[in-house]
């Protein structure tokens, strides 16, 4: 019967009816009945309580029908916390008796502002309950305190990190709904400095916290403390002391570093990329042929240098190289590789062979070819006038994929010599050749010359070349030692070496009596003129010939030399420093 009038009750609860007869909602409270006590409840609870006193909190002993209870007032009701998610603690007087069948607590208090508590109210003989939710504000704010301190700091540099005041209330509860002006101070010994800081507000806390991002010190001193206060009001607060150091020296000027690749394929796929090397230390990957910028780099000398590079690949020229790196400017060093060995020559033969009379010249992708001409000889290598026949120019190695246009089929009437006049290449690339074909006569295959993205580079008064190192007498197989060495040079001039020439010079066999196979660094952009062939090898025994092009200089052929099938017998005969 008990537990059917407490479901009878909680229906009741359900209405609004007791509310309003405990709380005066719009009507005279009914005095209280003389049925039987079944139940507590909370018939009045703090509204919006701040961090201390909540305010008034009343629990009714009530009958099967909600009614307060007369008559009890021997009953002790006792009231404590039940979710407690701050962590506080209820002071003030928890256990009372109730009149005409309320008991009130007047003078609760709760010390932590937090969302989320309920309280328990407990008497003898009736069952525990246990109130709705509610929160707990904090209280006004009452104290700053540094929670981000200053840190010691150069003369006139920002003070990092920023410096961070919180307002907290009396019960050090964070004083989230202040929204009030915070002010800094600079102080040293006990003593206010004066125009010495900057940035120090009045600032505008938001919830609850001041954060100071623009903070200088124009003084240098030892000991110095930041102190806070709302307002213009007294200072409230005092940082850790710190120290204001003289200023160090600038950073070092900065630049940008460009590194460019560009990577050949003789017969051979090319890797996918490098990695970039910046004094001796990993400064990123960079693909086969591709540039990238390397931004905040120290200005000055660095060593720039490509690693895994394949063991079938070389890079021409030094690796490293040094870049210099300009202040505000861009520093920019190259690459240039070449993956896999070339065709090889046409093989040697008896009868007409034809011969280019006027090489490929170094062009921009797109751009007109300078006249091309093959001219056909007979086999005592005279010019045969008599022949009358096609002759054929196509792309002999094509590092890039790229389409000849204005090549194909020439008539040869009359002269022996057939000549192409508009030939344009569309795709930049090094090393590319050109191959001539006619019926009856020995082809042949143009030295290599480049495509180029941009116009390529000016001879600056280069007209010809010249070896400064010949080859010498070498076993088959090895390097061809000493290194072979050639320059620019100015022919007008009587000879002189070209410091100003840039562009690149490429070495091919010339004389070639048994098919055999120039290996090694075949392209090398020369440095003050001059460029150094420094890992020549030629697979087969016989006498040879080298040229050199850099076409439209003037090409040059090399001494005859011997590579023996074993070590050489005789001493090495060693070239005059002289162009020859």
């Amino acid at each position: 019967m008990k537990a059917l009038r407490i479901l009878a009750l909680i229906a009741v609860g359900a209405s609004c009816h007791l509310d309003k007869l405990l709380n005066g909602g719009g009507g005279r409270a009914r005095p209280p009945s003389n049925g039987t006590a079944v139940a507590l409840v909370f018939s009045s609870l703090p509204r919006a309580p701040r961090a201390g006193p909540l305010g008034q909190v009343q629990v009714s002993v009530v009958d099967s029908v909600g009614q307060p209870v007369a008559g009890v007032e021997s009953t002790t009701v006792t009231v404590a916390l039940g979710a407690n998610p701050g962590g506080g603690t209820l002071r003030g007087k928890t256990a009372t008796r109730p009149a005409r069948g309320v008991a009130t607590f007047p003078d609760l208090a709760l010390n932590r502002a937090e969302s989320g508590y309920t309280l328990t109210a407990a008497a003898d003989g009736l069952p525990t309950v246990t109130s709705d939710t509610f929160t707990v504000l904090p209280g006004p704010a009452s104290r700053l305190t540094f929670t981000v301190e200053p840190r010691d700091v150069s003369q006139g540099d920002i003070v990092t990190p920023p410096v961070v005041v919180t307002a907290y209330d009396s019960l050090d509860n964070p004083a989230a709904d202040f929204t009030g002006a915070v002010r800094l101070a600079l102080r040293q010994n006990g003593t206010i400095v004066n125009g010495a800081l900057s940035g120090a507000g009045p600032i505008n806390a938001v919830a609850g916290v001041a954060t100071f991002a623009d903070l200088r010190i124009s003084n240098v001193g030892q000991a110095y403390t930041l102190i806070a206060a709302f307002g213009s009001a007294p200072p409230v607060a005092e940082s850790a002391p710190f120290n204001v150091k003289p200023p160090g020296p600038p950073p070092p000027p900065t630049g940008d570093l460009a590194i460019t690749t560009a990577t050949t394929t003789m017969g051979a796929n090319a890797p996918s990329g490098y990695t970039v090397s910046v004094d001796g230390h990993s400064a990123g990957s960079i693909g086969a042929t591709q540039s990238i910028t390397i931004n905040g780099i120290t200005a000055g000398d660095h060593m720039v240098g490509l690693a895994d590079v394949p063991s079938m690949c070389t890079v021409t020229g030094a690796n490293p190289v040094t870049v210099n790196v300009p202040a505000d400017g861009t520093g920019r060093g190259a690459f240039v590789v070449t993956c896999g060995a070339p065709p090889p020559p046409p093989p040697p033969g008896s009868g007409r062979f034809l011969r280019f009379t006027d090489q490929p010249a170094i062009t921009q992708a797109g751009h007109s070819i300078r006249a091309v001409r093959v001219t056909v000889y007979d086999e005592a290598g005279n010019q045969d006038r008599s022949y009358a026949g096609d002759a054929t120019l196509s792309l002999g190695f094509n590092p890039s994929g790229g389409t000849l246009t204005g090549g194909g089929t020439f008539t040869v009437t009359g002269t022996g010599v057939g000549q192409w006049l508009s030939l344009t290449i569309d795709k930049p690339g090094f090393g590319y050749t050109l191959h001539a074909t006619a019926p009856g006569v020995r082809e042949v295959f143009s030295d290599p010359f480049d495509i180029t993205a941009d116009p390529p580079p000016q001879p600056n008064g280069a007209d010809g070349l010249g070896f400064f190192q010949q080859p010498t007498t070498t076993q088959a197989g090895e390097v061809i030692t000493p290194a072979v060495r050639v320059a620019a040079l100015n022919g007008s001039a009587g000879g002189t070496v070209v410091p100003g020439f840039n562009g690149p010079i490429w070495i091919s066999l010339f004389t070639d009596p048994n098919g055999a196979t120039l290996v090694g660094t075949r392209r090398v952009v020369p440095v003050n003129g001059f460029a150094t062939f420094s890992d020549l090898r030629i697979d087969k025994p016989g006498t040879y010939q080298l040229r050199v092009s850099a076409w439209p200089l003037n090409s040059k052929e090399s001494v005859q030399f011997v590579i023996t099938s074993g070590s050489p017998t005789s001493p090495v005969l060693r070239a005059r420093r002289v162009p020859q």
